[in-house]
């Protein structure tokens, strides 16, 4: 996790952070290995996502 990566966790607006070690191919991953910030934010647990999560996510992506 770079601090650019950590920075637009942050300005995304989630409630919680967690910082993962992602699959080599994942694209995530491939964005932070050359130091492209990248962050997967997760709106839904168990496939269910909430008129509330989905305000959270469009706030997020307009950031």
């Amino acid at each position: 996790m770079t601090e650019a990566s950590l920075a637009a966790a942050r300005a995304f607006g989630l409630e919680y952070l967690e910082v993962w070690d992602w699959s080599a191919e994942m694209l995530v991953a491939l964005c932070t290995r050359p130091g492209i910030p990248a962050i997967e934010p997760e709106s839904a647990g168990s496939n269910a996502l909430s008129p509330e999560r989905r305000v959270l996510s469009k706030q997020g992506m307009r950031t």
